[in-house]
């Protein structure tokens, strides 16, 4: 599905992105669209690598979900920032949280127990089909992607909430749902 929608929605990327002269939301923009689309197919590369390595594949798949996570976490508070009138402090707090949470997960992904467990190979192409045991270290790194994503969501909806608050004091009547729709 990812790569199919990257067919479809390429020649309006030519023309929309490619073609302009590129600021940082281009640059974003192309990180966000081509870590997972290189990530994925170097996982399904490494399926073939790692074909008896069953706790360095998870351990990789692993780091590359985190690195597409940082990307799309930056994107998110990029968005916050500029939702709250571009405050330094709002995006210091934010890189703060970040930062610690990213050190936990990176703590967690490199400590944990690497229990693996070998499902199956495919006879003829040397596929290795295995189960990573969720340990509490990798749940304690998605737990910590969830409070960072929980905070972003919250900070939307509170300016969200303070917006549509500020509006009606002075008469203007904009629908909760299209201040939703327009911050996220």
């Amino acid at each position: 599905v990812l790569y199919y929608d990257h067919i479809l929605t390429f020649d309006d990327e030519v023309n929309y992105i490619w073609n302009r002269p590129k600021r940082g939301s281009a640059y974003w923009f192309f990180a966000n669209r081509y870590v997972t689309f290189f990530a994925n197919l170097l996982v399904t590369i490494a399926v073939f690598i790692f074909s008896d390595k069953c706790t360095q594949f998870a351990i990789f798949q692993e780091t590359l979900l985190v690195f597409n996570q940082l990307v799309v976490s930056i994107l998110l508070a990029l968005r916050i920032y500029a939702l709250y009138e571009r405050s330094t402090r709002m995006l210091l707090c934010l890189f703060g949280m970040g930062a610690s949470l990213l050190g936990v997960t990176i703590v967690c992904i490199v400590f944990y127990d690497h229990v693996c467990h070998i499902l199956g190979r495919c006879r003829h192409f040397h596929i290795l089909f295995c189960l990573l045991n969720t340990t509490t270290g990798l749940g304690i790194a998605w737990i910590a992607l969830l409070v960072y994503d929980t905070m972003i969501f919250c900070l939307t909806v509170y300016r969200t909430w303070t917006t549509r608050r500020y509006q009606k004091t002075y008469g203007i009547k904009t629908p909760l749902i299209s201040l939703i729709l327009r911050d996220g």
